[in-house]
């Protein structure tokens, strides 16, 4: 009974920190980092959709999601991609659930920065759902 649930409430601090520490990456990183991530989200998506999706729809897609859901797949291609991190005590989680897809709400994300800045010693913040980021500015034509 204990593990069934934990679990759930561990999916969502896993998905609560790998946004935080995805945004806080992605803020910080080079130009082309930003776009061999991008460009992997959008070069998987379009295989695992077997052509009934253009890159173009799948980027005006991804460009309309909430800022956490973004953060979500920016954090999987990190992990998928061993991008370590520069904040103590997180690291990007090895597997995500649909059921993490799901929104998470801003007032827990910005707690969530807050242990992060205090646990790495280093600016860390949440900018909103609201702050969607516009993939085509990160995507390059192949």
């Amino acid at each position: 009974m204990f593990i069934a649930i934990c679990a759930p409430l561990w999916e969502l601090i896993n998905a609560q920190e790998d946004v935080v520490l995805a945004n806080h990456l992605f803020q910080k990183a080079s130009t082309n980092l930003r776009s061999d991530i991008v460009q992997n989200i959008v070069d998987g998506i379009r295989r695992d959709a077997k052509g009934k999706l253009t890159t173009d729809e799948i980027i005006a897609f991804l460009s309309t999601q909430p800022r956490c859901i973004q953060m979500q797949l920016v954090a999987r291609e990190c992990a998928s991609l061993r991008i370590p991190s520069d904040i103590k005590t997180f690291s990007f989680s090895d597997y995500t659930s649909s059921a993490r897809m799901s929104g998470l709400s801003d007032d827990d994300l910005v707690c969530v920065a807050k242990s992060a800045q205090a646990a790495g010693g280093i600016s860390v913040d949440w900018p909103g759902n609201e702050a969607k980021l516009n993939f085509a500015s990160f995507y390059r034509a192949a």
